[in-house]
């Protein structure tokens, strides 16, 4: 019998559980790191979105192996029990006049990641504006933040601002590239935007 498009989705479920990760996304972010190499042992790395912790976990266990330091930002607290000891977490608007100073104190960082999604409404459109403007977001963060020759990696809805936004991402990064997973659902319409080797700028201004 047939196997249905769900039924293979839920099989990285299934796994996630397994191995003790909150959510299946874990599978996304390991396809980008072997395809990318993203980040590397010692690293230190901003989650932005971070919660429930896959992504976050997945680097202390797997990248980070013990070293380096990730510093995870969601609006919700992570799912991790305990929290590792390279995980410095924040519960608060990763682009928040409160939240941006702590950023600053445990940066600039090698890698900067994201899986982080709107509220979605149902409305496609709708949903898709959102997730343009939070990557936009993600992206000026890395923008600020990241060191030179750092990489990036953010989450976005299809609707055609990933073109714009792999323009911006191409004035500063040696190299970019979008990219679907295929731990991503088959119905979904998700894609990941990746900028490697983050060339040396002039100092931009600061945005609020």
């Amino acid at each position: 019998m047939a196997t249905s498009r769900r039924d293979r989705a839920d099989s990285y479920t299934k796994r996630a559980h397994k191995e003790g990760y909150p959510a299946r996304s874990v599978y996304k972010l390991e396809e980008l790191q072997q395809n990318f190499k993203l980040i590397k042992s010692g690293d230190t790395v901003l989650d932005v979105g971070a919660a429930p912790g896959s992504w976050t976990l997945y680097t202390h266990t797997q990248l980070l192996k013990g070293t380096g330091k990730i510093v995870a930002v969601d609006l919700n607290p992570l799912n991790l029990n305990p929290v590792p000891h390279t995980v410095i977490s924040f519960v608060g608007d990763a682009f928040s006049k409160e939240i941006r100073p702590l950023l600053i104190e445990h940066g600039p960082y090698d890698a900067i990641i994201s899986d982080a999604a709107p509220m979605t409404m149902g409305n496609r459109s709708v949903d898709t504006a959102r997730s343009e403007n939070l990557a936009e977001q993600v992206i000026y963060l890395a923008q600020d933040h990241l060191k030179t020759h750092g990489n990036l990696v953010v989450k976005i809805f299809q609707g055609g601002g990933q073109v714009e936004l792999l323009k911006l991402m191409r004035t500063f990064f040696s190299k970019v590239k979008p990219f679907k997973p295929k731990a991503c659902r088959d119905d979904s319409f998700e894609i990941y935007l990746v900028g490697l080797d983050k060339m040396e700028m002039e100092k931009q201004p600061c945005r609020s």
